[in-house]
């Protein structure tokens, strides 16, 4: 079975994208407190993710997106990526594992990398009703499955919008890429990427369940726990690479957040 996708070319003429679902592997629910996927690999077969629980970033070769509740996330084989946990609590989400009938097929659709479809109802529906029709494991379920999933991916493309130019994700890894610098606050934040303050909380505390400030405060910590567990630098050159300019004040935070100082953190946690 195969069908073909149109994609919008704004007053071009339009390029028909095909794509063929060759099988279904798994479709399945999680929920667990402890998901992390700390290796740098590919998948074994595409997939589309929905978001029900938690937030996650997800590091691919060239950027960061951060996936919350309601999002959807597109994972051609093709491409290796790894994410870590933003939030405490499960995360839980809806998996839908497919193979095309050539590599690389679902990755030429020009998928974004996350759809943040927010508490779109139609689409949620959907990818319950795939989960239930997989599991009643009828004669003619793998048929039904291929149809309602190029019609579910149909959707997606019509909800779509280029993940890479998200602001959300860009500030994300603006930050990531800006940590060791002191003056990486909200206002330059926004100055950067011409936004408001009450939108970027809005949108960084809807990615991360946290204020901009946490978030940047978070990140420099674990990161200076990551330096310190290595013993090669300094308190003072640790807290400099993490953005503090005053070891007292970064002492302070990291107390705060450990609930130890730097130098009782070093001598524990040693690598």
């Amino acid at each position: 079975m195969c069908y073909a996708l149109m994609g919008d070319e704004m007053g071009e003429q339009e390029r028909i994208r095909d794509i063929t679902i060759a099988s279904v592997d798994s479709i399945y629910y999680l929920s667990s407190p402890y998901w992390r996927r700390d290796f740098f690999a590919c998948r074994p077969h595409d997939g589309v993710v929905l978001f029900l629980e938690g937030s996650v970033e997800y590091h691919f070769a060239d950027y960061s997106a951060a996936a919350a509740p309601g999002d959807v996330l597109i994972l051609p084989a093709v491409h290796p990526y790894s994410g870590t946990k933003l939030t405490e609590g499960n995360i839980g989400f809806i998996v839908i594992d497919f193979d095309t009938a050539a590599e690389g097929e679902f990755a030429c659709l020009g998928l974004p990398t996350i759809l943040h479809a927010g508490d779109n109802a139609p689409l949620r529906h959907k990818f319950n009703t795939l989960l239930t029709v997989w599991r009643e494991h009828r004669v003619d379920t793998p048929l039904r499955i291929r149809a309602m999933l190029y019609d579910l991916i149909c959707d997606i493309m019509m909800l779509s919008e280029p993940t890479v130019s998200d602001i959300t994700s860009e500030i994300i890894r603006y930050i990531a890429e800006h940590l060791a610098e002191p003056d990486l606050r909200l206002k330059r934040l926004c100055d950067t990427y011409y936004i408001s303050e009450s939108q970027l909380r809005r949108n960084l505390l809807r990615a991360t369940g946290l204020s901009p400030n946490e978030y940047i405060t978070r990140l420099r910590m674990e990161r200076a726990a990551g330096e310190l567990s290595y013993g090669g630098k300094s308190i003072k050159a640790v807290a400099a690479s993490c953005g503090f300019a005053s070891p007292y004040y970064f002492s302070r935070c990291f107390r705060e957040t450990y609930g130890i100082s730097p130098s009782e953190w070093k001598k524990n946690h040693i690598l």
